[in-house]
């Protein structure tokens, strides 16, 4: 059990039991807390007790939190939460609501959340969210919540020791021209890229997601993980507090990002203090969680990354008329390559690794 612990804690980027007796805890008082939409909830017995809205994502209730002005920066709030019914995101907000980390909880009955904090001294509260995407309501109660000091460095634990090879890697995009105009006839132009420089970010590659459209790209996926393995190369899955497929569950030495982390500064910094410049992205879905997580292609391209996109290792939420041509997903590739995300196809990757 305590190898277990220790395996999953340097997958997750938390402490391990064997380093989790920390300096500094500290515990709050649940004493309120306040319903949002259609949500529902009271306060019985210094616990919270909340019925959703039924909406998908819909935010429910506010809890504030309080943690005492002696325990500042890097922390792991530990929230004991026992699901009655349904799922629940539970997303540590600073005082005007703004995102800092988020769990999902899948699994019903008695468990405990850890949502890493960067600074635990700009906490406001906890928001809890319907994780139900079929218009139902989630039930769950907030039993305690207890913040524990952490070192910074074990926020997001990245393999810093990493083989270094130059790959030439053939990369499309929409070139402007001189007045500003996007060129839609695609350019597509070698890059040499370090590969100890490089992050594979494989986002949301689901079990449950198992229609024989998912699979062909699962399996394309796993095959691609073998040969990036093979080099050494540095691979971050963010799931998203979902189970992996099993075809594309990480090795003991892989990154598994815990739930969502919003503070992009940090994620940001992890990556460059680990060297790392470029990312290379695959998984579900490139129209959303690709583009628009925070660890997803537009953030980190604000944050001054070199992104690529490896067209067909990715695919769209659809709708039914769009499903049969993966219209979304073209125009997801179409806007990446307008807006300096570069792409590549699995081929082209494949025989880059091999040279």
């Amino acid at each position: 059990m305590m190898f277990k612990r220790l395996l999953w804690a340097l997958r997750l980027g938390l402490p391990s039991s064997a380093d989790s007796r920390p300096r500094v805890v500290a515990h709050a008082r649940i004493t309120k807390a306040v319903a949002l939409n259609a949500g529902r909830c009271r306060i019985d017995g210094g616990k919270a007790s909340i019925v959703t809205d039924p909406t998908s994502g819909g935010y429910s209730a506010f809890i504030p939190v309080v943690i005492r002005r002696t325990l500042r920066g890097p922390a792991v709030l530990h929230c004991d939460i026992d699901l009655r019914e349904g799922s629940v995101g539970l997303c540590a907000v600073r005082p005007d609501h703004s995102f800092i980390a988020e769990r999902v909880a899948a699994r019903v009955g008695a468990q405990q959340l850890e949502l890493v904090v960067p600074r635990i001294e700009e906490l406001g509260g906890l928001l809890v969210r319907n994780a139900l995407v079929n218009g139902r309501r989630s039930r769950v109660d907030l039993v305690s919540v207890a913040a524990a000091a952490i070192a910074r460095d074990s926020l997001l634990l990245l393999r810093r020791e990493r083989p270094s090879r130059r790959l030439k890697l053939p990369l499309r995009e929409c070139r402007q021209d001189a007045a500003g105009s996007v060129d839609h006839d695609r350019v597509t132009t070698y890059a040499s890229i370090d590969s100890a420089s490089l992050a594979v970010i494989v986002v949301d590659v689901w079990e449950e997601l198992n229609s024989p459209v998912y699979r062909q790209v699962t399996d394309k996926i796993a095959d691609m993980l073998q040969r990036l393995r093979a080099l050494g190369i540095l691979i971050v899955h963010a799931p998203h507090d979902q189970p992996i497929h099993p075809a594309a569950r990480p090795l003991e030495r892989e990154t598994v990002l815990a739930g969502e982390v919003f503070d992009t500064d940090f994620i940001a910094t992890t990556l460059r203090e680990a060297g790392v410049t470029h990312l290379l992205y695959m998984g579900y879905h490139s129209n959303m969680c690709l583009l628009t997580r925070s660890i997803g292609q537009l953030e980190m391209r604000k944050q001054g990354f070199h992104t690529v996109l490896v067209r067909d290792l990715s695919l769209a939420k659809e709708t039914e008329e769009s499903v049969d041509g993966g219209w979304f997903h073209k125009a997801a590739v179409h806007f990446v390559e307008i807006n300096g995300g570069k792409t590549i196809s699995a081929a082209e990757l494949a025989s880059a690794l091999a040279e």
